[in-house]
C-alpha cells in the first residue's frame, strides 16, 4: 500500500497569508512530517494565491480564513550569470606584467603607471588564490569539516557558512578593484587632454558603463566593445558584477543570504533591490562561481587588449 504524500502548507509569517506547498520532510526519528516555522499541515480551501481572494492562517483559532488579497508583495527576478561556455573550461591564467599589459600612463607626480601595472597582475593573480579558496570552504562547509578559528572563546556561536561568504565577498571586491583600475586607466589613455587640463579621472568606476548598450565614444568603447575594432561581451559580465558588488556594498537583504549557497558547486548569492526601494525589482544574484570567475577573467583579458589596440592606433 503507498503511503499518503504528506504536504506542508507555507504561510506569510507576519499577515499570514498563504505562499504554497511542498512534500513535507519526515522525521528522522519517528517518522512523522516535520512542520517548518510558519507553516502547518492543514490545507488550505483556496489555493490560489493571485486572485482577488487568498487564504490566510489563523494560529490560534488552528484554521484558515478567506480575505482579501492586497497584501504587499516583493517583485524578484533571479540572476543567473553564464560565462557562455562550460565551467569545466576554466582554468587558472597568468597576467604577464610584461606580456599582456600595456604601457600604462603615469600622472606626475601622482601616480605611477608602471607600479598601477604591477598591482593589478598581483591583484589578478590574487584573485585567482581567493577562488581557489572559495571552492576549498564549500567542500569544508558543506561536508561539516570546517572547524572554528583557534582564535574563538568556548562558547561562541561558529557559522561556517559566514566564513565562506566572507571570502567570496572578498572574491568580488578583488574583481571590482581590478575593473575599477582599468577604468580608470582607460580613461588617462582616451581622455588625456581633458585630464590635463582638470587634473580628473571623469569616470572611475565600471558601474558608468555597466548597463551600456553602445558606445558613444572610445572609452566607452575600449570597456564595452563597439562591434567593430573594439571586441564586446555579450554575456553582460560588467552588469553581473556591479549589480553583484552593489548588493554587497548597499543592501541589508545580502544578510539574507547568509546561509544560501549550493550544494555541488561554490555559488555567489545576494539579493539587491535599486537604490534600496524594495518597491523596484529584487534581484536574486545566484551565481555559479566558475562562471562568474571565467566571466572575470574573460573581460579582464578582453580589456586589456582593447586598451592596447588604442594605444597602437594612436601612437
Amino acid at each position: 500500500m503507498t503511503k499518503e504524500l504528506m504536504l506542508v502548507y507555507h504561510f506569510e509569517n507576519i499577515n499570514k497569508f498563504y505562499l504554497g506547498c511542498e512534500p513535507a520532510d519526515p522525521c528522522p526519528m519517528s517518522g512523522n512530517p516535520v512542520v517548518p516555522y510558519s507553516a502547518t499541515l492543514i490545507r488550505p480551501p483556496l489555493l490560489d494565491t493571485q486572485g482577488e481572494k487568498i487564504a490566510c492562517f489563523d494560529e490560534v483559532a488552528g484554521e484558515w480564513q478567506i480575505k482579501e488579497n492586497i497584501f504587499w508583495r516583493p517583485k524578484v527576478r533571479e540572476s543567473n550569470y553564464d560565462a557562455g561556455r562550460q565551467m569545466a573550461t576554466y582554468a587558472p591564467i597568468n597576467l604577464s606584467i610584461d606580456k599582456d599589459l600595456p604601457e600604462y600612463p603615469s600622472i606626475p607626480m601622482i601616480s605611477s603607471g608602471p607600479i598601477v601595472g604591477i598591482n593589478i597582475g598581483e591583484r589578478f593573480r590574487y584573485v585567482h588564490e581567493k577562488f581557489d579558496s572559495v571552492c576549498q570552504l564549500h567542500k569544508l562547509v558543506i561536508s561539516g569539516a570546517l572547524q572554528p578559528p583557534h582564535s574563538a572563546n568556548a562558547g561562541e556561536v561558529f557559522a561556517p557558512h559566514m566564513t565562506y561568504k566572507l571570502e567570496v565577498e572578498a572574491l568580488v571586491y578583488h574583481m571590482r578593484r581590478i575593473l575599477d583600475s582599468l577604468t580608470q586607466l582607460t580613461y588617462l589613455i582616451t581622455n588625456k587632454e581633458d585630464f590635463n587640463q582638470s587634473k580628473t579621472i571623469a569616470h572611475n568606476e565600471i558601474g558608468r558603463v555597466a548597463d551600456l548598450k553602445i558606445a558613444s565614444n572610445d572609452f566607452e568603447a575600449i570597456l564595452i566593445g563597439n562591434g567593430k575594432e573594439y571586441a564586446g561581451d555579450p554575456t553582460e559580465f560588467l552588469a553581473t558584477i556591479n549589480s553583484l558588488f552593489n548588493s554587497f556594498k548597499h543592501c541589508l537583504m545580502h544578510e539574507e543570504s547568509c546561509i544560501l549557497m549550493g550544494a555541488d558547486t561554490p555559488t555567489i548569492v545576494s539579493y539587491l533591490a535599486k537604490n534600496n526601494n524594495h518597491n523596484n525589482e529584487i534581484v536574486y544574484h545566484n551565481h555559479n562561481a566558475f562562471h562568474i570567475m571565467m566571466g572575470f577573467q574573460d573581460n579582464v583579458m578582453r580589456i586589456i587588449r582593447n586598451q592596447k589596440l588604442r594605444q597602437q592606433t594612436n601612437a
